[in-house]
């Protein structure tokens, strides 16, 4: 499902959402509490519904999207299409990833430039404001009731010893696993050591920050946000230029794994209950089941995996 509706659904969804979240936190709204979110939810609840259509309805139409049995099965296979490099696009994402963006790079046309030039003068002005709000918060210690342009080198650095030290240690984790991969010696307890390794690490470079007062959960938040839409806009100039970056691509299916994983964990977070797939099979087949059908009958027409 994520390779059909990605470019359709999940991508305008998911930074729909971003944009959303950013809106609320960073808004500036009047008020306080609940008050505050009330003047925010009368004024965007269309766009959470256009979000909540855009992640949710390719799902809500496969009527055995939330069979945990088959969540199962769908996050092996997730697993596996996003590890595997083979030539066919249901097998590799990165297959698919050149089948999707051939377009991108088979023609040079003015449109082609407009189409990717466009969302990255939005990211851009997106980190700016991110830059922005974290220079309103960290104002420069001579500077304390005071922030403006002047002081924009000073949060720019914030923002990016702020993202070093949290993404640092996962990017040099995740270098070294990608070296013992390509390397004949690799071997499970080495992955599962500098797996141990990664997540030691980012514990520490976010903890002892917060716990020294150098910064806050906000801070680091905002940072990271900041740095993950200059990583778009870089990525998406250079798709403009004609240019295929091995970076760009690990940037795009880093984005891909991460997307995938909260539409999984969100599935199986409905799955839960046990009730909300009844529900929806119900919904989707109503005039079935109005003239008799049952559900244990619509259940055995569907085909499972075999172990």
């Amino acid at each position: 499902i994520y390779r059909f509706f990605a470019g359709s659904h999940f991508y305008p969804g998911f930074e729909l959402l971003a944009g959303l979240v950013l809106w609320l936190t960073l808004g500036g709204w009047h008020g306080s509490g609940a008050h505050a979110v009330g003047h925010y939810w009368r004024a965007v609840w269309a766009s959470w519904a256009m979000v909540f259509a855009w992640l949710f309805a390719p799902f809500w139409f496969n009527p055995v999207a939330l069979e945990w049995r088959k969540l199962e099965d769908d996050l092996e296979d997730w697993r596996r299409w996003m590890a595997r490099e083979g030539s066919s696009p249901d097998q590799s994402w990165i297959a698919w990833h050149t089948e999707e963006n051939s377009h991108i790079f088979s023609t040079r046309s003015s449109l082609k430039m407009v189409h990717l030039l466009v969302p990255a003068a939005r990211y851009l002005v997106t980190f700016f404001g991110l830059v922005n709000a974290v220079n309103k918060a960290h104002p420069p210690a001579e500077e304390p009731f005071e922030a403006n342009l002047g002081s924009y080198p000073h949060a720019l650095s914030r923002v990016a010893l702020v993202a070093a030290v949290c993404v640092g240690p996962l990017l040099v984790t995740l270098a070294i696993e990608w070296l013992l991969e390509r390397s004949a010696a690799e071997l499970p307890v080495f992955r599962r050591f500098f797996s141990l390794v990664a997540a030691g690490a980012i514990f520490a470079a976010i903890y002892v920050p917060l716990h020294k007062g150098w910064t806050d959960l906000a801070e680091i938040a905002v940072s990271v946000a900041a740095i993950c839409y200059l990583l778009a806009t870089l990525v998406h100039v250079t798709f403009a230029m004609g240019l295929q970056l091995s970076l760009a691509t690990r940037l795009c299916q880093a984005y891909d794994l991460v997307a995938g994983l909260v539409l999984l964990g969100f599935l199986f977070a409905l799955s839960m209950p046990g009730f909300v797939d009844q529900l929806q099979v119900r919904t989707l087949f109503n005039a079935a089941f109005n003239r008799g059908l049952r559900y244990a009958d619509l259940l055995v027409s569907i085909p499972q995996k075999s172990d």
